[in-house]
């Protein structure tokens, strides 16, 4: 199954009951891919870069508005990660996708957005949005001249959209060996990181061992920022 951090570890925090059991159903295979987060705002606000934005909010109690497209997706996860790293002042705004999300910011009903590079980058390119920095640890080849948050001070504040491949819990060892080197070799061919480039996203082939490794980091990561967050579905 491809699954992502709704799936392994957000779930758990945002529903009172689940059907399954995120640490104990899935055994992990491998890593696929991510998609970069970056921090834009609408060009109307005056900051140009991550630290007067974070100060222009603190300043600004209750004024300064971010959206996302949905309740509990990686850009209101996101966001709420930002605001814990940071101390932020943000007022969450829901909307009923990304692009509309993305209209909001553009005509000014919200201020600031943080979510992936393939919705927010055709804004950022033609000038309707200003980005302030890519939840990375580096820059991007895409935005060569925004910042990292790493750069900027903001390490424990980044964030991006992965998604990997987890098989059922107690499939046996050789399977998932034989999966994973399956999944990483098809995921090395030139022609596959190619197509993800395309569509903004970075192809992440990892042992199963790594892929572990990596769900289990994630979950120090985001439990107490969702639990403080509040953020529950029904």
């Amino acid at each position: 199954m491809l699954v992502g951090a709704t799936q392994l570890i957000w779930n758990q925090y945002f529903f009172p009951k689940l059907t399954y059991k995120p640490k104990s159903d899935f055994t992990a295979v491998s890593m696929v891919s991510s998609i970069p987060m970056v921090l834009a705002v609408n060009p109307a606000l005056p900051v140009q870069t991550l630290d007067e934005f974070v100060a222009y909010s603190k300043s600004h109690p209750g004024k300064i508005n971010y959206g996302f497209g949905s309740t509990g997706s990686p850009a209101h996860v996101a966001f709420e990660l930002f605001r814990a790293a940071t101390g932020a002042d943000a007022v969450p705004i829901a909307y009923k996708s990304g692009p509309d999300a993305v209209q909001g910011l553009m005509s000014g009903d919200i201020q600031v957005m943080l979510d992936g590079m393939p919705l927010l980058e055709p804004y950022i390119k033609s000038g309707r949005l200003r980005p302030l920095g890519v939840a990375t640890a580096g820059r991007l080849a895409t935005l060569p001249n925004v910042p990292s948050f790493a750069e900027k001070g903001y390490a424990r504040a980044e964030s991006d959209i992965w998604v990997g491949i987890v098989a059922r819990s107690g499939t046996d060892s050789a399977v998932v060996s034989r999966l994973s080197d399956e999944v990483r070799r098809a995921l090395k061919r030139k022609n596959i990181e190619e197509i993800y480039g395309r569509i903004g996203a970075i192809s992440r082939p990892s042992t199963a061992e790594e892929f572990a490794n990596f769900i289990e980091s994630e979950r120090k990561k985001w439990g107490d920022v969702i639990e403080k967050s509040g953020i529950k579905l029904q």
